[in-house]
């Protein structure tokens, strides 16, 4: 079990940094696929989710039945198109692959750790603020911007990941008095410069709300907050115009907060052919790969539409130019169809309510406390969905993130019940 543990912080360890490897010191696409094989190592001759002290920790009373019936469903679903479609063996297993690794480090996160283990991992979270600190100050002075600038992690993409799961916990923690205001405000302003810096649009719009959401679910909800809000919602447009035009000129603050040219960003041909989509034209554009009802019901099969050089398939092939591997949604159109895309969202939807319910219920301080991270993560888990891809080709970190709050409830309900 020492053992155990042991190779489960290697894969926290290699999660969060194996793109600094990848990017300055090994320039091989195999640095992602460390914290795979380690999983896949821990489950298969570690026994990571058999052992004692696994058996002991059972999710089913913090997921539900439902949750852990329609994962799965969800991958059964895609094996029997795989088999309709006659998909590459070797397309399905690295497809497979790519979604179930996060299940696995949640769950071999949750079941070995304990609350000491708990303790350490909030520590090597705050550790990789520090050094994502100096790799986005090095790679500004380098000249490293826009889609590149990742900090600890290989683009915006999975950085704009780590940003918002990073101000949930950064909120929380100043709320219950763990951090100085001065801190606090320093490290946002940091994430707000680094947003900038990174081109991160979203987060322009969703920061604050990250930073109010946090303080709305960890303090009682009163007139002051419903004030705080309109009085912000008015003067969110003019001070985004006033911080953004100290960096950029006046021809893309007009383009970030315009109305129109916001709705073009998210309904123009993403790759400038008429067949790309975009985020506000996934389910209309959809037909061009899906045009049967199988396709429509089940898609192409998992695996199909993966990016892989070595694995390649005839789907990616035909499809590439809809754009379909930027979104999450068309990803999963493409492979699972209409009814994948539900389970999907339906798990997503669930999990939201699993830490609504116990955010609900708790009296405990502690345990509302992780309650709402986890239900501030799961929901802006959606606002990822919509954006990009990341919830399907890295979302390491936010399992992660979900394993460390169930281990906190976990933990605070067994503290509370030997008192």
């Amino acid at each position: 079990m020492i053992k155990t543990k042991k190779y489960i912080y290697w894969v926290i360890y290699a999660v969060l940094y194996c793109s600094i490897i990848q990017r300055y010191i090994w320039p091989n696409q195999l640095c992602q696929l460390i914290p795979d094989i380690i999983i896949f190592f821990i489950c298969l001759f570690q026994k990571g989710l058999t052992n004692p002290l696994a058996n002991r920790n059972s999710i089913s009373p913090f997921l539900g039945k439902w949750i852990s019936k329609l994962v799965i469903l969800f991958f059964a679903l895609g094996i029997i198109s795989d088999i309709i479609n006659i998909v590459n063996p070797t397309a399905i297993i690295w497809g497979t692959r790519m979604l179930i690794r996060y299940s696995l480090l949640f769950l071999l996160i949750f079941k070995n750790f304990n609350n000491s283990d708990l303790l350490r991992l909030r520590k090597i979270i705050y550790q990789s603020f520090n050094i994502t600190v100096f790799l986005i100050l090095f790679q500004f002075v380098t000249g490293v911007t826009g889609d590149p600038m990742g900090g600890i992690w290989s683009g915006n993409v999975e950085l704009s990941i780590y940003i918002i799961l990073m101000t949930f916990l950064f909120s929380a923690d100043y709320l219950k008095k763990r951090m100085s205001l001065k801190v606090y405000a320093l490290r946002i302003a940091f994430f707000f410069i680094t947003a900038m810096w990174g081109e991160i649009k979203m987060l322009y719009f969703f920061l604050p709300i990250c930073v109010y959401s946090t303080y709305v679910l960890l303090k009682r909800m009163s007139f002051k907050h419903i004030a705080v809000l309109i009085v912000a919602w008015i003067s969110a447009i003019p001070i985004l115009t006033m911080v953004l035009s100290l960096y950029y000129d006046e021809e893309y603050v007009s383009q970030t907060l315009n109305k129109e040219e916001l709705e073009a960003y998210n309904t123009n041909n993403y790759g400038f052919t008429e067949e790309s989509l975009n985020r506000g034209t996934i389910f209309e554009k959809s037909t061009y790969f899906l045009n049967t009802p199988v396709y429509i019901a089940i898609g192409h099969g998992l695996g199909s539409g993966n990016l892989s050089t070595f694995f390649h398939t005839t789907v990616f092939e035909q499809n590439a130019r809809t754009c379909y591997s930027f979104f999450t949604m068309s990803y999963l159109l493409i492979e699972v169809g209409y009814i994948g895309l539900v389970l999907f969202l339906s798990i997503h939807v669930l999990l939201l309510y699993k830490f609504y319910f116990f955010y609900k219920r708790a009296t405990d301080e502690v345990i509302k406390y992780w309650a709402a991270l986890g239900l501030l993560a799961t929901a802006a888990t959606f606002l990822m969905i919509y954006y990009n891809a990341a919830p399907l080709n890295n979302y390491y970190f936010g399992y992660l993130f979900w394993a460390m709050c169930f281990i906190g409830i976990r933990e605070r309900n067994r503290y509370i019940r030997t008192k």
